[in-house]
């Protein structure tokens, strides 16, 4: 026999369901009016299950910035390395934005007349690359650190590039680094349709005085007066990772990106020494790596809010706001160390 629900019952059920409604409506609408949301993927193999999936769904992901190759001098010549592995293919509904990262090293090798020629075969290379991917894009971004000894040389291979992708109706796009607006009228503009301002590892990485060299909102603000000036459209990415920076006798010993706080809060050779300090308390063997007593280890973590107080200061300097807002990097790791949620007011922050 049925329960009897009363009408009182239904009411409150029905309450309880257009309260749901409004508030899915509500995250949709928020995710809509924003800019596009998105992630850097900038490891070599591409391993997306059904749990990332979810994570990036629930994000209301709209892209993903996928390192394709890096181009760098190797045994005499230019070559790409870390190619992409197709383990698992993205989800179908996401945009994929090949990237491709130039070292200045790879910049400085290059010949003055090999610049066209590059570009073809990087052009040539993220063809290749997807078809095994097997859907369209309609955009490719450039990421190099270039400086004023390789500006020439980078903005004459961008040109060459920026011709090819308009033949297939693709934009080009390139990374811009802080400096890069700062200084614009010597480092120059790059010949691209839209920019990417990496906000991010702005501090003094090799400094023991440094709190945060990822995000250390102090120094970026030194940076960022002329932005509105900035002739590029700009996107936006802001850092989601953490690292470990080792310091030996004051002096930079290594950076372990792959450690993390909860390492060293859970083992005894270490001792904590202010908020993000741990210092070695003698000579021992720590995750394959031989440490030595005061061996000084910072911890450098982003947390959510960082990300939200770094948005609030770009939007009082914006020439207009971006049209992509994208996490570096997706990591599962950092996803759940911050928790969805959280991650979502670093989104929802850019809604204006």
């Amino acid at each position: 026999m049925c329960a009897r629900i009363s009408k009182r019952g239904i009411l409150k059920n029905w309450t309880k369901l257009l309260l749901l409604v409004l508030l899915i409506n509500s995250c949709s609408d928020d995710q809509n009016k924003g800019p596009k949301r998105a992630f850097y993927h900038w490891k070599t193999a591409v391993t997306l299950n059904e749990s990332d999936s979810l994570k990036l769904d629930s994000l209301g992901i709209d892209r993903l910035y996928i390192r394709y190759f890096d181009i760098d001098q190797y045994a005499d010549k230019l070559t790409p390395l870390g190619v992409v592995e197709w383990k698992t293919l993205p989800p179908g509904h996401l945009d994929i934005i090949p990237c491709v990262y130039i070292t200045n090293r790879a910049m400085r090798f290059l010949p003055d007349t090999g610049t066209e020629n590059l570009a073809i075969h990087v052009f040539s290379k993220i063809q290749k690359i997807n078809a095994q991917l097997g859907r369209d894009i309609h955009e490719i971004q450039m990421d190099c650190d270039w400086t004023l000894e390789t500006k020439d040389k980078y903005f004459h291979f961008l040109e060459t590039l920026h011709t090819l992708c308009e033949s297939n109706g693709w934009i080009l796009s390139a990374t811009i680094r802080l400096h890069q607006v700062k200084f614009a009228t010597n480092t120059g503009i790059p010949p691209v349709d839209r920019g990417m301002l990496m906000y991010y590892n702005m501090g003094d990485l090799k400094s023991p005085l440094e709190s945060n060299s990822i995000l250390n909102l102090e120094k970026a603000q030194l940076y960022t007066s002329d932005l509105s000036q900035y002739p590029l459209d700009l996107d936006l990415a802001l850092p989601l990772f953490s690292w470990v920076v080792q310091f030996r006798a004051d002096e930079l010993e290594a950076l372990r990106s792959s450690w993390n706080r909860q390492d060293f809060e859970g083992d005894t050779l270490f001792a904590p020494s202010g908020d993000n300090w741990f210092i070695a308390q003698e000579n021992g063997l720590f995750k394959g790596e031989y440490i030595l007593k005061n061996d000084r280890f910072r911890i450098e973590e982003i947390h959510p809010n960082l990300d939200i107080d770094a948005i609030n200061h770009l939007y009082s300097r914006w020439k207009s706001p971006p049209a992509t807002l994208s996490l570096f990097h997706y990591n599962p790791y950092e996803i759940e160390n911050y928790a969805c949620r959280n991650i979502e007011k670093v989104y929802r922050a850019a809604t204006r």
